[in-house]
């Protein structure tokens, strides 16, 4: 079973310039609640993941540990600003756990990408 990561979600709102007294009153809990959920002493129920991953705009996926990327899905990596987006957060990373993060994000795009340039070439 995967477990929230506490840890991402401060840098996402750190990177995202958000305290936990916004992400609670945008979920409609306490902060109490939130300050939990980063140290990881209680994991948030599913509709709350849902909603915290909408609001960070990341992926659930990403928020559990099942994905390095902290990009949402519907990503578009042939769009350039984009991109430009993953090697600007990298570039202004303050520590070195959210350049790992970044660096993870910069190289699943590089796979997503090289993944949709075999498809389309057919191999």
């Amino acid at each position: 079973m995967n477990e929230f990561q506490g840890e991402r979600l401060k840098v996402l709102l750190k990177r995202r310039s958000l305290d936990q007294k916004r992400l609670a009153s945008f979920l409609g809990v306490s902060e109490t609640t939130v300050s939990q959920w980063t140290k990881q002493k209680r994991d948030p129920g599913t509709h709350h993941l849902q909603q915290m991953a909408r609001f960070l705009n990341t992926s659930v996926d990403y928020l559990l540990g099942l994905s390095h990327n902290p990009l949402p899905r519907d990503f578009d990596y042939d769009n350039v600003p984009q991109l430009t987006a993953l090697a600007m957060g990298y570039r202004e990373a303050e520590d070195e756990v959210e350049k790992e993060l970044w660096r993870n994000a910069i190289a699943d795009a590089i796979l997503i990408a090289e993944a949709k340039r075999r498809q389309l070439r057919g191999s």
